[in-house]
């Protein structure tokens, strides 16, 4: 009987111990920039496939950078070799710990098994299951940087702003005025852009309208619509979107995939290219979103077919920019994917010369399509079109450039070929 009531003791006691945890949790207020960093444990810390801990205040010599970031994250993913990098060079003077919100076991499976890291032999030490820091420094898009340094929070930005250069301004004790990283998270998308006046049925007399607004600061890109089933009306909205994704929005409602967003296959016919595609080496992403961003809205029939809402969008747009954006067929130089009559095709003819690197079997289709996909992030490969009549699969290795794609497709019994053809892409010029 007696160690039925000390079990039953220990029970109650993890149990007051969860419910007061949790409760100081959802006590938590958030940090800003320039509040002190409290003293907390991180309880679960991933480094070499073991789990550790460590207080806050053993960084306190070191120049703390919490890079907030997912599995699902594919930028986060692609930033960890800067990161490791970054790491490497300041060593002791700066410490790069990853915060994860997932569990142990995802986070750990992820590290084992994802080729990209392990090619780049990622070894950041990650928080796993995290659900303190988080809370001191909520957030709704990773990756999500924050800055610590002698105890206080020095900055909350994008991973752009993550650069040798500023971790040296913070070092050498220099006033940074970047960019804070602001997200509201308690945005209605659902909620019109205008406040509009409501009937006695709670609904609005407006059965078309559309509106333009510029960035909304601490709101996350998104686009969408919702339903007003009295008026029978629907508002299609795009909230903080580039001008070429705003007309692709309004073109996917008429046809699947109607253009690629990469600059390198939109044919700009305007003053000044910097508007439609940000630059890098002009300045940090964020501020260029802040000036050219848009938020779109319009109500509309929902009657309407998805194509004649569509046009309605494109037509908005062009109107309320004073831009003309449509699909054209252009003369584009290209590269087209040919069969080596010369030789016996054989697809699975590719060797490694990494054991960790694995294969992707790819349809001509999907490969075009990866290409693309690449193409929206790195603005480097040409269109590629197939003149194969091939209905099988290729296997290949991942790539990096139009060489080393060249060099895989050869080896398998394919050529590129330097050749133009007429194809329909997005054209916009100024009205």
């Amino acid at each position: 009987m007696k160690i039925k009531y000390i079990t039953t003791g220990l029970v109650l006691l993890f149990a007051i111990n969860a419910y007061s945890q949790n409760k100081d949790l959802n006590n938590i207020t958030s940090l800003e920039v320039g509040d002190t960093m409290p003293k907390i444990t991180i309880p679960k810390i991933l480094q070499h496939n073991k789990i550790t801990s460590a207080k806050i205040e053993e960084y306190k010599d070191q120049l703390l950078i919490l890079d907030f970031w997912d599995t699902y994250c594919r930028s986060c993913i692609l930033a960890m070799p800067k990161m490791q990098s970054i790491q490497q060079k300041f060593g002791n003077k700066v410490k790069i710990l990853l915060v994860n919100w997932q569990s142990p076991e995802i986070v750990r499976q992820f590290f084992n098994t994802n080729n990209f890291v392990k090619n780049h032999k990622i070894n950041l030490p990650t928080v796993v299951d995290d659900k303190i820091l988080r809370q001191y420094f909520k957030h709704q898009s990773v990756p999500h940087e924050v800055w610590i340094y002698k105890g206080k929070i020095r900055g909350i930005t994008r991973e752009e702003y993550v650069t040798e250069d500023n971790i040296n301004s913070i070092l050498e004790g220099k006033d940074v005025k970047w960019q804070v990283k602001k997200e509201l998270t308690d945005f209605d998308y659902r909620s019109p852009l205008l406040s509009l006046r409501k009937n006695v049925n709670n609904s609005t007399n407006f059965l078309r309208y559309s509106a333009l607004t510029g960035y909304l600061e601490g709101v996350e890109r998104k686009s969408g619509n919702t339903k007003d089933t009295v008026s029978k009306t629907i508002r299609e909205y795009i909230i903080n979107a580039s001008i070429i994704s705003a007309y692709y929005y309004g073109f996917s409602k008429i046809s699947q995939n109607p253009f690629s967003t990469a600059q390198n296959r939109v044919v700009l016919e305007v003053k000044d290219v910097g508007r439609y595609f940000f630059n890098k080496a002009e300045g940090y992403r964020d501020a260029w979103e802040q000036q050219n961003y848009i938020c779109y809205e319009s109500r509309m029939p929902d009657s309407l077919t998805s194509a004649k809402k569509g046009a309605l969008i494109v037509s908005d747009l062009n109107r309320l920019l004073g831009l003309n954006g449509r699909l054209e067929k252009r003369l584009i130089k290209c590269l087209a994917l040919v069969k080596d009559t010369t030789k016996r095709s054989n697809p699975e003819a590719i060797k490694s010369k990494k054991s960790v690197d694995v294969r992707s079997a790819y349809s001509i289709k999907s490969l075009i399509q990866n290409i693309e996909t690449k193409n929206r992030r790195e603005n480097k490969y040409p269109f590629i079109v197939d003149k194969t009549d091939y209905s099988g699969v290729i296997e290949l290795y991942d790539w990096n450039s139009i060489e080393d794609l060249t060099s895989q497709l050869n080896m398998a019994g394919f050529l590129l070929h330097e050749t133009e053809q007429e194809i329909e892409v997005f054209v916009l010029s100024e009205s």
